[in-house]
């Protein structure tokens, strides 16, 4: 596996818009992440493992490289890509503006999103996110109508 396999792989499943949008905003994390999903993937690693060795965070080397590995392996990249991106959207956003967002959103009901660039963020997305960019400041909370 290389970098440029695991890219082309998570364009292939996620489309182009989650890649570039990543190496637009952070192009050195983008990479980083990539190029540490391939190591660990060339060392071994399971990226299906079972419950406890997940929850006690225990490191296992996988059997096989089976379609599910590389579906998980892909469904990690995506979801590290993505946070990238998402990260640097809410960074500099204020509570007022984010608690505004979720606000109208939620009002809107269940299924209610915004999409950018491929990204579809609900109200629970946007508020966890800016919550753990914000550590201190009072979170942001959801109150569905």
């Amino acid at each position: 596996m290389t970098v440029d396999k695991l890219r082309a792989l998570v364009i292939e499943c996620a489309g182009e818009s989650i890649v570039r949008e990543a190496e637009a905003v952070d192009p050195e994390q983008a990479h980083t992440v990539l190029a540490n999903l391939v190591a660990d993937w060339n060392a071994g690693k399971d990226f299906d493992p079972g419950v406890y060795d997940f929850l006690l965070g225990r490191v296992v080397l996988r059997d096989d490289d089976s379609p599910r590995q590389f579906g998980m392996l892909k469904q990690q990249a995506v979801s590290e890509l993505r946070a990238i991106v998402i990260r640097t959207w809410l960074t500099d956003m204020s509570r007022g503006v984010a608690a505004t967002v979720c606000k109208a959103l939620a009002g809107l009901g269940y299924g209610a999103h915004i999409s950018k660039k491929g990204f579809a963020l609900a109200p629970l997305d946007i508020a966890e996110a800016w919550n753990n960019l914000h550590p201190d400041e009072p979170p942001l909370d959801i109150v569905w109508d």
